[in-house]
């Protein structure tokens, strides 16, 4: 029986080409269609030196990269240099907005570049504080009792807006022979400590949010004057681009509310060692639209 001849393969080297060259040309561009999907990193600018922007800076950072997946940067930086860098598209947004009063300079300056999403904070306020064993209730009053306060307002910084506002007040309320004593935040909290523990008669330079409200009981003087100016609010603001880039982001921003007891609590923590990422993490915990997302 006479064997056929095998069947020739059919002629496939050039498909085989072809194949390989349009197998080719996908890899080549699957690196650009990641790219294409993946969001581009949104990039928050914050004072990471100042605890009531660096706690909520994180916060939002953390929610986002969970609730949306889109990575967050965040830029700190002096707060001139922060306003501009979000009035002009180099960062998205910022949360260290205090109005009326310590931000209200850069954010008229600059409103028209800029959209405002409203409050998240409400109760903002500069003033001096005292422990509440001590009776004292108006700045005024300060003047008949200097004696007992060693003729000293322990303040904060060189150059810080509620320096400027005590140095005013003293001047306003004809406080001599009292005078003002900058340090920083740190070592007036160590004055304010030390003192409570002896009950020693002190004033300081306050403002809220600051962990001291959680951890002593304490009252601001009364400042019919209104040097220290009233009671205010965090406000979060954000480059008009972001609403085109990412308008579900901007949606929750605009909802987002920070208590003002959970940010004492917070402070507290981290003026007892805890760290603003842990702080950040343990409050992405508790929100159930996190957990949804996970």
């Amino acid at each position: 029986m006479s064997r056929k001849p095998d069947t020739p393969a059919t002629p496939l080297p050039n498909l085989s080409r072809r194949r390989a060259t349009q197998l080719a040309a996908g890899s080549l561009l699957l690196p650009w269609a990641v790219a294409q999907a993946a969001p581009s990193p949104i990039r928050l600018g914050y004072v990471k030196a100042w605890p009531s922007s660096n706690i909520p800076s994180n916060m939002v950072a953390a929610y986002v990269r969970k609730r949306f997946g889109i990575p967050v940067e965040l830029v700190s930086s002096e707060p001139g240099p922060m306003w501009e860098a979000v009035a002009s598209g180099r960062t998205d947004l910022t949360l260290t907005v205090w109005l009326p009063g310590t931000s209200e300079v850069y954010y008229h300056k600059l409103r028209n570049k800029l959209v405002h999403l409203g409050a998240y904070y409400q109760g903002t306020r500069l003033g001096l504080t005292l422990p509440d064993y001590v009776p004292v209730k108006t700045i005024a009053q300060l003047q008949s009792h200097h004696a007992q306060f060693h003729d000293k307002i322990y303040g904060v910084e060189s150059g810080s807006v509620v320096n400027m506002m005590a140095n005013k007040a003293i001047k306003t309320y004809h406080l001599a022979p009292m005078e003002l004593v900058s340090s920083s935040t740190a070592a007036m909290t160590v004055q304010l400590k030390r003192a409570i523990a002896r009950q020693d008669w002190i004033v300081v330079t306050g403002w809220q949010p600051l962990w001291i409200w959680a951890d002593f009981k304490l009252h601001f003087l009364d400042d019919p004057e209104g040097v220290f100016g009233g009671v205010g609010h965090m406000d979060t603001v954000i480059n008009p681009q972001l609403q085109r880039r990412a308008p579900q982001v901007v949606d929750w921003l605009r909802t987002f509310r920070l208590p003002q007891a959970e940010l004492a609590s917070m402070l507290l923590q981290l003026s007892n060692g805890q760290s603003v990422e842990q702080i950040a993490e343990q409050w992405l915990a508790r929100q159930p639209e996190s957990r949804a997302a996970a």
